[in-house]
């Protein structure tokens, strides 16, 4: 019931019902793109993200990602008109839901752009959810919308002295609640990307407009707020772990190490004893291994990762260069010769391997 919650949350700004959203995936990229810059200050949805076959996974794929990126970067590529003069932009405005069957494959930094809620079967209240439907057909939520927008033009934006004033502060109240959530966030030791205290602070930013609207038109008692606010706190700190651990497992190094162990698991790849390393190796050898580490023939697992990601459907763009700098820079592998590969022997061959912490490999397989 992804498009009817979706719904739900449009019908604040119009009439709308699953069958009826603004936009799906079923639509090109531009249009939804140009559509999304028309749609200033509302929320939008843009329904259906389920490919089936490897063609429509790609171009589903693309739109996603230039959807997490222009949403969440404002910002939209340049283009030139015939007389080579350049165009106006049209970014992303407004924000947008995007259901989805599943998270989408769109890499670390792209999944950093959005932040995912799971639905699962049976955590919805379906006679509260059939009662808000009926008041949103009548326009309840859209009047609701009208009277917060108005109170917030009335308190904040009545003149341009009140409104700089309030911008000013905006900016304040913003970066206070990004520290507070870095703070949050490490201490409650949840690792994360740069952009989730961000995303945090804008959603508690508006948060507590709503719950001065509601307490100064008497729908919520003040003495509540702050229970209310502190409920709020403990959902967003529940999804930030989970947000936190999809964009860890998106990262190219989590990636390469499922995919590389997953070969070996499955037989298309092999990894010999250190003790065993004077036979013959298989042309499918990915190197050796003791009990601290996996020595890695580098280039030639790279490249068999892949090709292993395409042949799945999936996309692993990443140079081994760049891997190898990222794989350093996390401590997965050993770099005391300040190398991230170099040469050893192994019996009476000399061979050059990346040495990957065996211990930390297995952690990443065991989430």
């Amino acid at each position: 019931m992804k498009s009817t919650v979706a719904a739900l949350f449009l019908s604040f700004f119009g009439n709308f019902s699953n069958t009826d959203l603004p936009m799906s995936f079923r639509d090109t990229a531009n249009s939804i793109i140009h559509s999304s810059f028309a749609l200033k200050d509302v929320l939008t949805c843009i329904d259906d993200y389920h490919p089936t076959g490897r063609k429509e996974s790609d171009a589903m794929k693309a739109t996603m990602q230039a959807l997490a990126r222009g949403y969440g970067d404002k910002a939209a590529r340049n283009r030139l008109t015939a007389d080579i003069q350049l165009r106006e932009t049209r970014p992303p405005q407004g924000n947008a839901i995007v259901t989805a069957e599943f998270a989408p494959d769109i890499g670390e930094s792209g999944t950093a752009r959005f932040f995912c809620v799971e639905m699962k079967p049976g955590e919805l209240d379906l006679p509260s959810l059939t009662m808000i439907q009926e008041q949103a057909h009548g326009g309840m939520l859209m009047r609701c919308m009208f009277a917060y927008t108005e109170w917030l033009r009335k308190v904040y934006l009545a003149d341009s002295e009140r409104e700089e004033k309030f911008l000013a502060a905006l900016k304040v109240k913003y970066e206070r609640y990004r520290s507070e959530w870095r703070a949050k966030l490490r201490e409650k030791e949840i690792k994360y990307h740069d952009r989730l205290p961000d995303t945090l602070a804008c959603l508690e930013v508006g948060f507590c407009f709503l719950l001065s609207f509601l307490c100064q038109h008497g729908m919520l008692k003040a003495d509540n707020a702050e229970d209310v606010e502190n409920k709020l706190t403990d959902i967003l700190l529940d999804l930030a772990d989970k947000q936190s651990e999809a964009v860890e497992q998106d990262k190219p190094t989590h990636i390469f190490i499922r995919k590389f162990l997953a070969m070996v698991e499955c037989g298309q790849g092999s990894l010999i004893p250190v003790e065993d390393c004077n036979i013959v190796l298989p042309s499918s050898c990915f190197g050796y291994e003791d009990e601290k580490y996996y020595y890695l023939f580098f280039e030639a697992t790279h490249k068999a990762v892949k090709k292993f990601c395409e042949d799945q459907g999936e996309g692993f763009s990443i140079s081994s260069k760049s891997l190898g700098k990222a794989l350093a820079d996390e401590g997965f592998i050993n770099t005391d010769t300040g190398e991230n590969t170099r040469s050893m022997r192994f019996g009476s061959k000399s061979k050059r391997v990346l040495l990957l912490y065996k211990e930390s490999a297995n952690k990443i397989m065991s989430v």
